[in-house]
């Protein structure tokens, strides 16, 4: 298992406490050259993550257990540094810190290169003491179902007083503040004063460090209390490290919260996008508050990773009155455990993860800064503003700055790209061929169109909706599933309020207007039948957008009986709205529907069967052979299945993305690499042409540099293929990273045997 939470937060949660004081000790570690060592190792994929983990792991388990042999603990880690912690008992645990810091330098200087099969790597270290009082505090979030339940800290004067050193500090120092001077002063003749109070304690003979006390062994049982804090999956993870597409996102909070207040929503919103809290504390002496380290694309990925951080970041800042400040990069990154197995932390390691936190310092309180990856992918979806070139510390020249200021309202026109479509000339047949029974006035059943991400299936709607005898002759209602708020009927709540005109930044008498505007013209065309039926669900419907009227039906019926009245209510509504015109109701990415939903569709399809309606469904591939939803045979089911495009297709494809015909070489690496995926192939050849991968010679494009092509990867691709990976049990996932290793064709014996030895 992997000690992710220090012994004394653990024993404090366990004992339902939530926030103290005490008097302690602070020593910061700061070691400087895993930046570059990073940046050297990233190009070099599975191999290289596992120099850079071994390296870790060399210089981080000594000073560990030197920490814990002098009755210290690590409070957390920061980048290439950490933070320990010695409660004041006597005078002695002033030397006890002392004895600590001489020690890791003396280890540091001894151990300070490493040679590996990609360079040697030097390392140097500071290290900075300080006094004073330490705040703690666990906030608590009462959500079984949550990853991440629980969230604690450390910060006080005596942690504020060590970072303030650090920044005095140079490679090879070590700085202590006056008041603990004054404890060390016979034992440090070798001191000076450097600054503002601050002494550098020079050469500490070895006469003066204290024995190390003996230190039971890191046990390797998993503390239930540690789940509360993070996912059992992480804490049991056998992955030491590896280069992941990471969405890095420091916030700097000018306060610390009162956790009933703020800890409830941030712990809620984190849930609901998907992050991962690294860790909570301050890291610069530059900081007020206490500053929260958030990733995106580890431990666990999504597709849309950037999209998922960015609205957190907006829902939180529209949620609270806390002022804050963000640092936000996207790029790839080492994400893995530093420290050792007596104590440990899972994080992340690279320059632009540096970025992401010198942005966040540079930023005014309420701005959010991004990187020029991160704006670049965001732009479509969400305002952005340029900043300009900005210094940063650590950085050789000014960065380009982005602000995200907000997030462009949502539009059906979002849902679909214009590109052209290339081989699908079949299943189009197919969807207009189904279409028939709406023009003849009858029932369409269910259509569902399956097939991986990116394989064509929105694209394949727009083209049909393009249609003019369906544009001409059908409505086309959209019902949006949504990855990540899979609310109770979100998707029909999406359709219904483009169906009613309904605007977030209008009032409620305005959306009230807008609603009866399109209400009461409907009731006064509808069929005599079922003309009463609609308008006795007009509160149900009204309430699905958050309009409400006294003493209306909606507010008069119980709870159980409001939610089947509001089923019925949107069946009812499909079946007026059909009668004037028919109608197609799509439903995109039925894969993230919720049980509501799921419900009303099954509801829909049973009582819309004299009705001139169609259901269009989008889905991909299921883990089982069940279908998404079960009807009776009756009810007409079409599937489609969107099968990988052949190589003679994706030429077409990159020979309209590139105006130009390409080279079979090129060719023969984008079909190995994309496997029949029109997204591949477009995110393929969007990478070589940043990369300046390609040259066109003689009229047809080719490779400009075979050799690092054939090494990289592509960003985009990586982050899809990443996150279908972990969708997978750890049991899975740990059978494909075998796998993997062997390559496309291997022997399953030779798998087993791996197996078996990783087990052991």
């Amino acid at each position: 298992m992997h000690r992710l939470i220090p012994d004394f937060i653990l024993h404090r949660y366990e004992q339902s406490e939530t926030t103290d004081s005490f008097p302690a000790v602070c020593l910061l570690v700061d070691i400087s050259g895993f930046t570059p060592l990073t940046n050297a190792l990233v190009d070099h994929g599975i191999q290289g993550a596992e120099i850079l983990a071994d390296l870790l792991a060399a210089v981080f388990n000594p000073l560990v257990t030197i920490v814990h042999q002098q009755n210290g603990f690590i409070a957390n880690f920061v980048g290439d540094a950490f933070k320990a912690i010695f409660p004041l008992q006597d005078n002695t645990t002033y030397q006890r810190a002392l004895t600590a810091a001489c020690r890791i330098r003396d280890h540091i200087s001894q151990h300070n290169r490493f040679d590996t099969p990609f360079g040697s790597f030097s390392f140097a270290v500071k290290l900075a003491i300080a006094d004073g009082s330490v705040e703690w505090g666990i906030w608590r979030y009462e959500n079984p179902t949550a990853a991440q339940q629980a969230v604690y800290y450390f910060e006080g004067e005596g942690l504020a007083a060590c970072l303030a050193a650090d920044s005095i500090a140079q490679a090879g120092d070590l700085v202590i503040t006056q008041a603990v001077y004054n404890h060390l002063q016979p034992l440090l003749p070798k001191s000076r004063l450097v600054a503002n109070d601050h002494w550098q304690a020079g050469d500490v003979s070895a006469a003066h460090w204290l024995p190390p006390l003996n230190t039971a062994p890191a046990s390797t049982e998993i503390d239930p209390a540690a789940t509360a804090f993070y996912p059992l999956e992480l804490l049991q993870s056998r992955t030491r490290g590896e280069f992941r597409q990471v969405v890095t996102v420091f916030i700097n909070l000018q306060t610390i919260p009162e956790a009933d207040t703020f800890a409830p929503l941030f712990l809620k919103l984190l849930e609901e996008y998907g992050g991962y809290l690294g860790r909570m504390g301050r890291i610069g002496s530059q900081d007020q508050g206490t500053t929260l380290l958030l990733l995106w694309g580890a431990p666990h990925s999504f597709e849309n990773n950037i999209a998922r951080a960015l609205q957190f970041t907006l829902a939180l800042q529209s949620g609270t009155t806390v002022p804050f400040k963000v640092g936000i990069t996207h790029h790839l990154a080492f994400a893995g455990f530093v420290g050792s197995p007596e104590r440990e932390e899972y994080t992340c390691y690279g320059s632009y993860v540096n970025q992401a936190a010198r942005q966040m310092s540079a930023a005014d309180w309420g701005e959010i800064w991004l990187d020029a990856e991160t704006a670049i992918q965001a732009e479509a979806a969400f305002r952005v503003v340029y900043n300009g070139t900005i210094p940063l510390k650590g950085f050789d020249r000014p960065q380009p700055i982005y602000q995200l200021v907000g997030q462009y309202a949502s539009t059906d026109n979002l849902l679909y790209t214009t590109s052209t479509m290339f081989g699908r000339e079949q299943e189009f047949n197919t969807l207009l061929a189904a279409i028939q029974p709406l023009l003849d006035g009858r029932f369409g059943g269910l259509i569902t169109i399956r097939g991986e991400a990116g394989i064509g299936k929105s694209r394949l709607l727009n083209e049909f909706f393009q249609a003019e005898f369906v544009t001409t002759h059908t409505q086309i209602f959209i019902c949006q599933t949504d990855e990540i708020l899979r609310q109770s009927l979100n998707p029909f709540i999406y359709w219904l309020r483009r169906y009613f005109d309904q605007s977030a930044a209008a009032s409620k008498i305005e959306n009230k207007n807008r609603f009866q505007n399109k209400f009461n013209p409907l009731v006064a065309q509808t069929a005599a039948a079922l003309q009463p039926e609609l308008e006795r669900v007009h509160s149900f419907l009204g309430a699905l957008l958050g309009l409400r009227w006294p003493n209306s039906l909606y507010e008069q019926v119980e709870s159980k009986l409001r939610f089947d009245n509001t089923l019925q209510a949107i069946v009812t509504l499909l079946k007026a709205a059909s009668e004037q015109r028919p109608v197609i109701l799509v439903l995109e990415d039925v894969h993230w529907l919720d049980p509501d939903s799921q419900q009303l569709i099954e509801m829909i399809l049973r009582q819309t069967d004299h009705f001139p309606l169609m259901l269009l469904a989008t889905t991909r591939p299921a883990e089982s052979d069940v279908a998404w939803i079960s009807l009776p045979a009756p009810i007409p089911q079409t599937t489609i299945e969107l099968q990988a495009l052949p190589n003679e297709v994706l030429n077409e494809l990159a020979q309209m993305l590139l105006n130009g015909p390409i080279t079979a070489d090129l060719l023969a690496i984008m079909t190995h690499r994309a496997e029949g995926n029109p997204f591949f192939v477009e995110q393929l050849l969007l990478y070589l042409q940043e990369q300046r991968l390609l040259r066109k010679q003689e009229g047809v494009w080719t490779i400009r540099d075979h050799d690092h092509l054939q090494s990289t990867l592509p960003r985009d691709v990586r982050a899809v293929l990443v996150a279908r990976l972990d969708r997978l049990t750890n049991e899975v996932k740990q059978v494909v990273q075998t796998a993997a290793v062997l390559g496309r064709e291997f022997s399953v014996r030779v798998l087993m045997q791996m197996l078996r030895e990783d087990e052991l």
